[in-house]
This record gives C-alpha cells, sequence and structure tokens, in this order.
C-alpha cells in the first residue's frame, strides 16, 4: 500500500482531490476511485471494524455532499460513475503536494 503519512490534506475533500491526482489518466472510475482513496488514507477510508477493506460509502458520501469536491468544482462527473479531476482540482492537488 502506498499510505500517505504527513500529508497536507486536512479535509476528506482535500483527500479524495490527492487520491484522484494519483490516478493515472483523465478519467476514472467511482470504483478506481474508493480504492486510491483507502490506499493513500487507509484510517479515513476503511471499513470501521475491517480497515483491511475499502468503504466505497465513505468516498461517495464525501464526493455528493455540501462542500465536497464535486460540489467545490475540484472533481467533475463525466458519465455515470465516472470522474475527472478539473483545473482548479489539479491546482489543489499540486499545492498540496507542495506543502508536504
Amino acid at each position: 500500500m502506498n499510505q500517505v503519512v504527513g500529508t497536507a490534506a486536512t479535509s476528506t475533500a482535500e483527500m479524495i482531490v490527492l487520491a484522484a491526482q494519483a490516478i493515472p489518466g483523465a478519467d476514472f472510475t467511482q470504483e478506481r476511485l474508493v480504492v486510491e482513496c483507502w490506499k493513500m488514507f487507509p484510517a479515513a477510508f476503511g471499513l470501521r471494524y475491517f480497515p483491511q477493506y475499502p468503504c466505497s460509502n465513505r468516498v461517495l458520501v464525501a464526493l455528493c455532499q455540501q462542500y465536497g469536491p464535486i460540489f467545490l468544482g475540484l472533481l467533475c462527473r463525466t458519465r455515470p460513475k465516472h470522474y475527472q479531476l478539473t483545473s482548479a482540482g489539479r491546482k489543489l492537488a499540486a499545492d498540496l503536494l507542495a506543502r508536504e
């Protein structure tokens, strides 16, 4: 696992943006995003009593909630269950990575 330790991300939205930035290619599925979030931040995106497994509900709820990455314009839905980072999301990811 490529777990992120000491990251500059403070919010769930920032963690999701960092995970999305780590996925190769412009367009990715929500399942890929769930797995990448869990790999990078297992404490935040793992199942409560089984942290060795990802919790898709935590990622998907955070995606769509008020002040989530979609609401903030950091991610956009390209088609059902597919997303991509916006230019604002790429800039935020670069800023967060520079702060580490």
